[in-house]
């Protein structure tokens, strides 16, 4: 049993990885893609036209502007498997009949990095109310 205590502190480790990942992955992101070109005035005009010639004249439907984030992330991959990961360390962990305040703490960590953003939204939230409260008082 005593040889075991290393699945816990994986477990642990890997959900503050996954924590830290969900914070800093736009940082993440911009660092490891390449820059983005930005198109000159002459291209903008262009494209424009294009579209007013196909959608006035023509009749046809504008095209969708493709969207920022690609539908197969890899930084959210990576958040989602670190953090399922460390929950199902965990939880052996927990029934090998470890310490439990060990797995509850790691369950807890990978927990808040998988929904991360509804984390931020609702800190947000808080200090909001937390400010309209104290200017109502």
């Amino acid at each position: 049993m005593k040889n075991f205590h290393y699945v816990g502190v994986l477990s642990f480790l890997l959900g503050i990885g996954a924590l830290c990942t969900a914070i800093f992955q736009d940082d993440i992101r911009r660092m490891t893609s390449p820059p983005k070109e930005e198109p000159t005035v002459k291209e903008l005009l262009l494209e424009k036209g294009k579209n007013i010639l196909k959608t006035k004249i023509l009749g046809e439907e504008e095209l969708s502007r493709k969207e920022d984030r690609e539908p197969n992330d890899w930084v959210q991959i990576l958040i989602m498997i670190l953090g399922f990961l460390s929950i199902i360390l965990a939880v052996i962990y927990w029934v090998k009949k470890g310490n439990i305040r060990i797995s509850t703490g790691a369950i807890s960590i990978a927990l808040v990095a998988l929904a991360w953003q509804y984390v931020y939204v609702a800190v947000g939230l808080a200090i909001l109310i937390m400010i309209l409260s104290g200017l109502a008082a």
